[in-house]
């Protein structure tokens, strides 16, 4: 019952949910692509998976191409959440959130997100991203 649940703990499962239903996708489909956060810019720009090109080439983008890697370069320094007039920067900030979570936020993603964020890291350790 979701009453039952912590506020950390809700949010825990809801993402825990939206992870399960990626991860069911590509078992079904054996599509899609399971990247770590911190691995998001150097997939797209500079590391290579299986078929030996970027993944950016898939969206027909040539990072080779001067002004196209600079256009990606300069998106990529730009913080997600940053749309409608908020835009900022991006920094590093994974260590500063993780020293901050709370036990309660803690044990909420232990609960709800350990087993399902192992099963995708292990399909991302198996697709073959490797620095070039």
């Amino acid at each position: 019952n979701h009453n039952k649940l912590s506020k950390h703990e809700f949010c825990a499962a809801h993402l825990s949910s939206l992870c399960q239903s990626a991860l069911q996708e590509h078992e079904r489909s054996g599509t899609g692509l399971m990247l770590e956060y911190t691995s998001i810019r150097d997939a797209f720009l500079d590391n290579k998976y299986n078929n030996n090109d970027n993944l950016v080439a898939r969206f027909g983008i040539n990072v080779l191409e001067k002004q196209a890697r600079e256009r990606m370069l300069a998106i990529l320094q730009t913080y997600s959440k940053g749309s409608r007039g908020r835009a900022r920067d991006w920094n590093e900030d994974s260590g500063r959130k993780q020293d901050a979570a709370n036990d309660s936020i803690k044990q909420a993603c232990h609960l709800f997100l350990d087993e399902v964020y192992a099963k995708l890291r292990a399909i991302s350790q198996t697709q073959a991203i490797t620095t070039t």
